[in-house]
């Protein structure tokens, strides 16, 4: 997917050049049966294994990212992530690994894109203007460079007495030269996001400054994530689509169905498809490509549309669940309400004959413990 300085943001996992509720939305459900999960205590075996063989796979030539997943029978299986020649990797990767299935999934780029409407979910167009306070899954962008990503969700830091919210750090620290994590603190951020109103990129109205971010460094990395200094008066705790707010920090469970509202896909149903994943994404620099380096990630969990197995979008079949613009959508449990799981921050695509273009685009996506962690915050219902 292809991604120049005027478009939305989000990473991808690869180096082919792109940027990344309740109610009838995803349902009409009551009956819908949820699919099967595994927890973290469920896949010791999985883990173990991934822990012994993960350095040589990481190592092979193409592979991009290994992790827990689904295998091709529904049931958990080691991730392989591959990109390029899957048939000499599937040749090279042995079916199992101390007994253990293993499935390589071949990684391809997306179809090339100008940020989309943002109306793709059941939220109306998550790219308008909207009112003071705006909701979160809306657009936002530094007012230095020329993007669009998404609000994340409230937090409060709990020692100086303040809230704001979090959104992906790539989305609230390009400068002009859309290069991540150059804006200095105190950066003016912006709604609707610069490139909202391209080809001009006049500046919209402030929401926030941005109070602190964790850099993304060559390796070593668990989150893309900043937090802007913003009150209640400019930005709202409830997130467009669905209005319960963020009351717990909880990792998911393999299989678990979530909800992401995004700037770009809009209301999106997913399913948690692995865990514990391992992988290298750019860190762009776009207009000084000889400074587009990249940065190693791990414990992401991954999120896909899975045939419908967690509900359908307003719009099916829904195969796409990130997309550029949508870095910093917030991640939450489906069926347990405020349940808040997790920060999207890149996406990956998969081949699949299903979908339109044939490649599915998925989500990463760091666990909100780790977010709030790294970011020193915690969630707060109540916003000084």
């Amino acid at each position: 997917m292809l991604r120049n300085s005027r478009a939305p943001i989000l990473r991808t996992l690869f180096i082919c050049c792109m940027l990344l509720a309740t109610g009838p939305a995803f349902g009409q459900e009551l009956g819908h049966a949820e699919p099967p999960s595994w927890s973290f205590d469920d896949l010791a075996v999985e883990r173990y294994v991934q822990a012994r063989h993960e350095a040589e796979l990481l190592a092979m030539p193409g592979v991009r990212g290994v992790g827990i997943g689904l295998g091709e029978d529904g049931l958990p299986a080691l991730l392989v992530m591959v990109e390029g020649d899957a048939a000499r990797a599937r040749a090279a990767i042995p079916a199992r690994l101390d007994g253990v299935a293993v499935r390589v999934a071949e990684v391809v780029g997306g179809g090339a894109t100008n940020g989309g409407t943002g109306c793709v979910g059941s939220g109306g167009c998550h790219d308008q203007l909207f009112a003071k306070p705006i909701p979160m899954g809306t657009s936002t962008s530094s007012q230095l460079a020329c993007d669009a990503g998404t609000l994340g969700f409230k937090a409060c830091d709990a020692t100086q007495g303040y809230a704001g919210y979090v959104t992906a750090m790539h989305v609230a620290t390009r400068d002009a030269s859309f290069c991540e994590g150059r804006a200095p603190i105190g950066t003016q951020q912006v709604h609707r996001g610069k490139a909202e109103t391209s080809p001009t990129c006049n500046s919209n109205f402030a929401i926030g400054s941005l109070d602190r971010f964790v850099p993304v460094n060559a390796t070593g990395n668990l989150v893309d994530a900043a937090f802007v200094r913003s009150n209640d008066n400019r930005t709202s705790p409830s997130t467009l689509d669905y209005s319960w707010l963020p009351t717990a920090a909880v990792a998911p469970a393999l299989g678990t169905c979530v909800v992401k509202s995004g700037r770009t896909t809009g209301f999106t149903p997913a399913r948690v498809l692995a865990v514990n994943v391992n992988a290298s994404v750019p860190k762009y620099c776009l207009n000084e490509p000889a400074r587009t380096e990249r940065a190693d990630f791990s414990g992401l969990f991954q999120i896909g549309y899975d045939d419908g197995s967690c509900g359908t979008c307003a719009d099916p079949p829904c195969w796409d669940v990130a997309k550029g613009g949508d870095s910093g959508s917030a991640v939450y449990n489906k069926l347990l309400k405020g349940f808040l799981h997790g920060l999207l921050f890149a996406n990956v695509g998969f081949r699949n004959s299903s979908d339109p273009d044939g490649v599915e685009e998925q989500g990463l996506v760091a666990p909100a413990p780790t977010v709030l962690s790294e970011l020193d915050l915690e969630l707060c219902l109540i916003n000084p």
